[in-house]
């Protein structure tokens, strides 16, 4: 897969092609997805690429944008703390995380169906005869283990190259109450 991944800008986003066909945010979002991205997150040689070669390219097209007149939004754990620390306007997006578990789980299954969530996250023998409810349940667990372990690696990662995500001039959001519209 990673021989043949390319990335090319949307006009809104990044899309991620593999073998000519563009890959769909249910493709990039699956456990072994993101299983593999802790995994690479994790080394050292990976926060020098990421944070030295990709911040200041990240700067760079940022710049552009904004002197072609362009409004520019930047998400993402360190975009206003280091990424555009200028900017005039920073929101720190938080939520509960049984919220953010359940979120998820609710976009994997309306992508995907239960059945298939729970095979590809529990594996068969946790899904046989479990009722609905039984498995949303079980898959929320495994996912709020899942966020706690991806958000203390990442909060690992940020301090091994000196980024914080927060900062004090930052507008801080609690998600947890609030729909996708409301945000």
């Amino acid at each position: 897969l990673r021989d043949n991944l390319q990335a090319s800008p949307d006009q809104h986003e990044i899309v991620w092609w593999h073998e000519g066909m563009p890959l769909t945010r249910r493709e990039l979002s699956t456990p072994e997805i993101d299983a593999a991205v802790t995994r690479i997150n994790q080394s050292p040689l990976a926060d020098r690429i990421h944070y030295g070669m990709m911040l200041p390219l990240m700067r760079s097209e940022i710049n552009r944008l904004q002197s072609s007149g362009r409004p520019v939004v930047v998400e993402g754990r360190i975009a206003g703390s280091s990424v555009v620390p200028e900017a005039g306007l920073k929101i720190y997006l938080t939520g509960d995380l049984r919220v953010r578990a359940e979120r998820r789980v609710d976009q994997r299954v309306t992508e995907s169906g239960l059945e298939a969530v729970a095979r590809d996250v529990l594996g068969r023998s946790e899904i046989s005869g479990a009722s609905p409810e039984t498995l949303r349940e079980r898959l929320i667990d495994a996912t709020i283990a899942e966020l706690s372990r991806r958000d203390a690696e990442d909060h690992e990662g940020l301090q091994r190259v000196g980024f914080v995500p927060e900062t004090p001039d930052m507008v801080r959001l609690d998600t947890s109450n609030l729909s996708i519209t409301q945000v």
